[in-house]
């Protein structure tokens, strides 16, 4: 006769794998994975199988196979069940869903832009959940796995948390690279410093498309549209070029800005803009090309009237983009003057050349611990000792930006910023989140190459 436990055993988990199935027909989604499910056994199995987030969307994370430059090729995305790709929330709705990894590899999902307590960012085992639950920072964001290298197969989709509706229209656009050769052969070799300057992606794509088969966009003559443009690649910064199209650059990171016209700007890694876009008064096709930093490479939106004739581009320009003046920000304010925050710690970080075959290192300047108090304001400046700009970006905070090269900045908030070579960055904070939090380089290979710290809040 089989244990009591046992058969219930079986029931809890058949259940399990019905919810994973068919969920609309049971009303819990259990997070946990199916290896969790069977450590928890004989013992504590009852209740474990009940954390989870009811009636959340699920947003799953699946492979999916694209064609790239005419191949078929290997990638992932986010997507609810529903077939939309990433999360649009709307004004008052809470950030809530369960991330479900059907990868098969541990992920630790991260929502970049977003300022949930330390610690929520937990790994998921393959074919398990995690539940998200928080109040959602408005404006253009986005998901992706951190610690590994999915990245580099396109797993990231948009996070949109809508404030008041605009009159017009509104286009989101992740902008990625993409490598044939496998990322582990890429970190690999990232040790090896002409390697490493050599490296470029095989192509650049937008929205999954690159220029050679685009998606084009519809648009009447004249037409007004929020553009929110999300850098998601994993080693690309990029110049946006708005060509004949009218642009203002009206939110950084999902932070309004004073509204400022742009034809050129930078976008680096993981960093996002809103644009306000209008279209000429007359008939025809234009396109908005991102342009990778010190590249041939390019991709973009092509934008066509109903009469207007859409074209094919090459994916390679005809000589390289410039690389990227981390000066730009001195051009941005915030829409309101801010008081000068008065600080109450001081901390630095040397961004350094590396020992031991990692080819970076993030390191308190002082030697002393990266340590804050809850509630203190403060000022963190990072200096870069290489000849290679970095991007950094601290989780779980937007920062003003308070200096670049030893010159002052209007203070706009980011949460992603440059660090220029031999140069130094300056940002002001408040310490309002108790935990532990990385600062890290934005580029995927050197995020897992050395260039990461922590910085530590207690109360």
């Amino acid at each position: 006769m089989f244990p009591i436990y046992l058969i219930a055993s079986i029931i809890i988990y058949n259940t399990y794998c019905n919810c994973l199935i068919m969920p609309n027909r049971y009303p819990f989604y259990f997070s946990l994975s199916r290896r969790r499910f069977l450590s928890l056994l004989p013992g504590g199995f009852a209740g474990a199988a009940l954390a989870a987030v009811e009636d959340a969307p699920r947003l799953a994370v699946q492979r999916r196979e694209i064609e790239v430059l005419g191949r078929p090729a290997e990638a992932s995305r986010l997507a609810l069940q529903n077939g939309q790709e990433g999360l649009h929330l709307e004004p008052g709705e809470r950030l809530r869903f369960l991330f479900h990894n059907e990868l098969g590899m541990t992920l630790r999902a991260h929502l970049h832009g977003q300022t949930p307590p330390a610690g929520m960012a937990a790994a998921v085992e393959g074919d398990g959940y995690l539940g998200f639950d928080l109040e959602p920072r408005p404006g253009s964001h986005w998901i992706h796995s951190t610690g590994d290298l999915t990245r580099q197969r396109l797993l990231a989709a948009p996070l949109i948390v809508h404030g008041p509706r605009p009159p017009w229209p509104e286009l989101t656009v992740l902008l990625q690279d993409f490598c044939f050769r496998p990322a582990e052969e890429i970190l690999a070799n990232w040790q090896d410093p002409a390697w490493r300057r050599s490296f470029q992606p095989d192509t650049c794509l937008a929205n999954g498309y690159g220029l050679d088969a685009p998606d084009p966009v519809r648009v009447a003559p004249g037409q007004r549209l929020l553009l929110r443009l999300i850098n998601a690649a994993a080693t690309s910064d990029f110049i946006l070029d708005a060509g004949p199209l009218r642009a203002q650059l009206v939110a950084v990171d999902g932070n309004p800005v004073r509204p400022l016209p742009v034809r050129k700007l930078p976008l680096l890694l993981g960093q996002r803009a809103d644009l306000l876009l209008d279209m000429p008064p007359e008939h025809g096709a234009w396109g908005l090309l991102a342009r990778r930093a010190g590249s041939r490479l390019r991709t973009g939106i092509i934008f066509g009237t109903r009469r207007g004739y859409v074209r094919r581009l090459p994916p390679l320009a005809e000589s390289k983009a410039d690389e990227v003046d981390p000066a730009f920000d001195v051009r941005l304010a915030p829409p309101q003057p801010e008081s000068p925050m008065r600080q109450e710690r001081r901390l630095a970080l040397r961004l350094a050349e590396g020992a031991s075959g990692a080819p970076w290192r993030l390191i308190s300047e002082d030697g002393q611990p990266l340590a804050m108090r809850l509630g203190e304001k403060v000022e963190l400046t990072v200096r870069n000792e290489t000849a290679t700009a970095h991007v950094l970006h601290l989780h779980g905070h937007h920062v003003r930006m308070a200096g670049l090269n030893g010159q002052a900045l209007p203070g706009i908030l980011r949460d992603t910023f440059a660090v220029p070579a031999r140069g130094s960055a300056t940002i002001v904070f408040r310490a309002d989140r108790a935990g532990d939090w990385p600062i890290a380089g934005q580029n995927l290979y050197d995020g897992l190459s050395g260039l990461s710290a922590t910085l530590s809040c207690r109360e």
